[in-house]
């Protein structure tokens, strides 16, 4: 299993890392961390390649945020912390202001190759909704993101 973790994180690492713009730092200070600390742990290491995907044309769209939300809100809920209607406003606001940096990628991502093949799966349609939130996706990046989805499943 520890090849196909690799090619994982190494895959999907470069494709983000290719839709990635660098640009100058922001002035907006990044908003706290609005939940319970427990849920962060749940949820962030999603949050933080599924960000930088949103942000790879340097703006989120509110289709690439829904995406984000909904895939944290269906981590929160299988793990036993359910989202209410305030802390999903909380969620919100705090995507809407997530700015991850490409140094956070390879850590995020090899924390999500040791869950289970259904989270992963789930992460991956997470990003293929952020990926195709601005309609803006090639056949490659689908076949990718298809092609790491049929390795998990056969993990």
């Amino acid at each position: 299993m520890g090849i196909e973790q690799t090619m994982f994180a190494g895959r999907f690492g470069q494709y983000v890392r290719d839709r990635h713009e660098t640009r100058a730092a922001q002035d907006s200070a990044e908003i706290p961390y609005p939940l319970p600390q427990e849920t962060r742990e749940v949820i962030t290491h999603h949050l933080i390649p599924l960000g930088l995907l949103a942000r790879a044309d340097g703006d989120i769209a509110a289709a690439e945020q829904k995406a984000m939300i909904d895939h944290a809100v269906a981590l929160l809920a299988k793990s036993g912390h359910p989202v209410n209607e305030a802390d999903l406003g909380k969620l919100k606001d705090y995507i809407a202001g997530f700015r991850p940096s490409l140094m956070q990628l390879d850590p995020a991502l090899h924390r999500i190759e040791r869950e289970d093949v259904g989270t992963k799966i789930a992460f991956l349609g997470a990003a293929h909704a952020v990926a195709n939130a601005d309609g803006r996706i090639t056949d490659g990046e689908a076949r990718l993101l298809d092609e790491l989805k049929l390795e998990f499943a056969k993990a």
